[in-house]
C-alpha cells in the first residue's frame, strides 16, 4: 500500500509540470503588462511638491510620472498605477472612463506615454477644471492601457462599472 501511494505521489510530480506547461498561454495576444495595484483618491498640488522646488528647481525638471488633464494643474482626482511590463511599450494609450456623480453617463478621458519594461508607477488624474471638488469621487471607472497597433496591454475597472459600461 506504502509503495503504490509513493509511486502515485512521484507520478504526480513528474506530471505536474507538464499540466502547467500545458495551460499556459501561447497566444500572441496574452496580456504583456501586468496592473500590479491602481490606487484611485484626490491628491492636492501640494502632495506633489518636491524638495528641489524649494531650491528653485522647475516643477518640470523634476520627474513626477504624471499624466494629467490639465498639464499645468497638479491638484485633481488620480488613479495611481502599477505596471509590471516584460517589454517597453513606447506611445501606450492609457484610456480611463469615468461616471460621476449625478450622471450615468461616463466620461472619456486618454493620455499616451512611453511605458518602460519592468516595474512602473504613473499618475493618471483628472486636473483643475476637470476635477474641481476634494471631497468627490467618482461613482464608477474603468481604465484600459493599449499600444501603438492597437493591442489591449492590460484593464482593470472599479466594482460598479458594469452598471454603467455601454
Amino acid at each position: 500500500m506504502r509503495r503504490s501511494l509513493t509511486a502515485i505521489f512521484v507520478s504526480l510530480l513528474l506530471t505536474a509540470p507538464a499540466i502547467a506547461l500545458a495551460d499556459t498561454p501561447t497566444d500572441s495576444s496574452a496580456t504583456r503588462v501586468q496592473l500590479v495595484r491602481v490606487w484611485p483618491g484626490y491628491r492636492d498640488a501640494t502632495s506633489f511638491t518636491r524638495l528641489g522646488e524649494y531650491f528653485g528647481s522647475s516643477p518640470d525638471a523634476i520627474n513626477q510620472n504624471a499624466l494629467r488633464s490639465q498639464p499645468n494643474a497638479r491638484g485633481g482626482y488620480y488613479w495611481l498605477i502599477r505596471t509590471d511590463a516584460a517589454t517597453a511599450y513606447p506611445g501606450t494609450t492609457v484610456q480611463l472612463e469615468v461616471v460621476r456623480p449625478g450622471t450615468t453617463q461616463a466620461e472619456p478621458h486618454t493620455f499616451t506615454f512611453d511605458l518602460p519594461a519592468g516595474s512602473h508607477a504613473v499618475h493618471v488624474g483628472l486636473t483643475g477644471r476637470d476635477w474641481i471638488d476634494p471631497e468627490e469621487a467618482p461613482v464608477a471607472w474603468s481604465l484600459t492601457l493599449t499600444a501603438t497597433d492597437g493591442t489591449l496591454l492590460a484593464a482593470e475597472q472599479s466594482f460598479l462599472w458594469t452598471d454603467y459600461a455601454p
